[in-house]
């Protein structure tokens, strides 16, 4: 608790300077108050480091004792234009160095959907080192260490959510941070409409490969945007059963999912950029005899710009839930999670968010709990 404590104070002490140092600046962020990436962007490199301080706590609720918790995220950022470097068209190459610090209230909870979406233990990484090759026709491909969740798997509606569950279900082993892998992904746009991604990736333990493949079809309901993406996994990494009495090991996994993202009420600007209401859901599904949590569902909501006066800040609502293998031998047959959250934009380079969520069996054996959290997020 006394480390939890002491990188809170450094966290709200960096907020609050960058908050006095910048009170008046409409910056995208706070390198451009002293010009530290214009000589970078001559050089086609486009950069941000982004500090993200979260506390949590577990209010309510019985098993582990309440209390609180304080977690951080500081990522560099670097894109490489090989365009703007002058040296060929279509070329990106991507780094993100992070370092991660303190613990989330899951630490008390032992819950499955982890209440919060930067989580893992204390580490510094190269998380991502890939290049990218847009093609013309919006083909494209990717090659390197990445984050697999940017392709495959995600809701760009649930992004705002702070439960993990909100970028994927936790079924899958999708490659996504902390556990960022090297491997080979590409799309093609087989028409306007329709898209295909398939990637491969080593496991975080850099063991078998992991399969993935997703169509994706944009289409518009009464001039409204939407996306349909379903998708199938293949892990080629052992197994073992999820029943202890009669125990054997598979050789790999798999499995489907489903997720949709769709605007539903549109006022000032167009598709994807006006304010309004845009749903989101996941339907996931694996072999019970292989994984503890076998079926997964969520279903949320973004409201952007709830107040007229405040256009970029947002409102979510979302509930999550896994259902379990009955010979998993857990005392609850599911776990659910239910996500509250405020997110206004103080700054272009400063948000805060503040949201509650409830949980329902907490791993499938614990007492229901209410868990509060407040999170920013600063762009340097």
């Amino acid at each position: 608790m006394g480390a939890s404590r002491r990188w809170m104070a450094v966290g709200v002490a960096a907020c609050w300077l960058s908050v006095m140092s910048a009170a008046r600046a409409e910056t995208e962020r706070l390198a451009q108050l002293w010009g530290g990436d214009r000589w970078l962007a001559g050089a086609g490199i486009d950069w941000s480091l982004v500090y993200t301080g979260e506390a949590t706590a577990k209010v309510t609720g019985g098993g582990a004792r309440s209390g609180a918790n304080y977690r951080g995220d500081a990522s560099l950022y670097m894109n490489l234009n090989t365009e703007a470097a002058k040296l060929w068209r279509g070329g990106t190459v991507v780094l993100h160095v992070q370092a991660q610090h303190g613990q989330t209230v899951s630490n008390r909870l032992g819950d499955f959907h982890c209440c919060s979406n930067i989580t893992g233990g204390d580490f510094v990484q190269l998380a991502q080192l890939y290049y990218r090759h847009d093609f013309r026709g919006g083909h494209w491909l990717k090659i390197g260490k990445q984050e697999a969740n940017d392709d495959f798997g995600g809701c760009d509606y649930s992004s705002m959510c702070t439960n993990s569950s909100a970028a994927f279900l936790p079924l899958m082993p999708l490659p996504s941070s902390p556990d960022q892998a090297w491997g080979v992904s590409a799309g093609v746009q087989a028409t306007p409409h329709l898209s295909v991604s398939a990637g491969a990736f080593r496991d975080k333990f850099g063991h078998q490969p992991i399969y993935f493949a997703q169509p994706n079809l944009r289409y518009s309901v009464n001039g409204l945007p939407g996306d349909l993406y379903a998708g199938w996994w293949w892990d080629t990494n052992p197994y073992p059963s999820v029943n202890t009495v009669t125990p054997r090991t598979y050789g790999g996994s798999y499995g489907y999912y489903v997720s949709f993202d769709q605007k539903v009420a549109c006022q000032g600007g167009q598709g994807d950029d006006c304010r309004g209401v845009g749903l989101f859901g996941h339907f996931a599904w694996a072999p019970r005899n292989r994984s503890t949590a076998h079926t997964g569902w969520a279903l949320g909501l973004q409201w952007t710009g709830p107040l007229p006066s405040r256009p970029k800040d947002a409102f979510a609502l979302a509930v999550f839930q896994v259902g379990f293998d009955p010979r998993a031998g857990l005392a609850y047959s599911t776990e659910t999670a239910i996500e509250a959250l405020y997110s206004a934009q103080v700054r272009p380079w400063l948000a805060a968010k503040a949201g509650a969520q409830y949980l329902i069996h907490p791993g499938g054996g614990g007492a229901d709990a209410l868990v509060l959290g407040t999170r920013f997020e600063t762009t340097f």
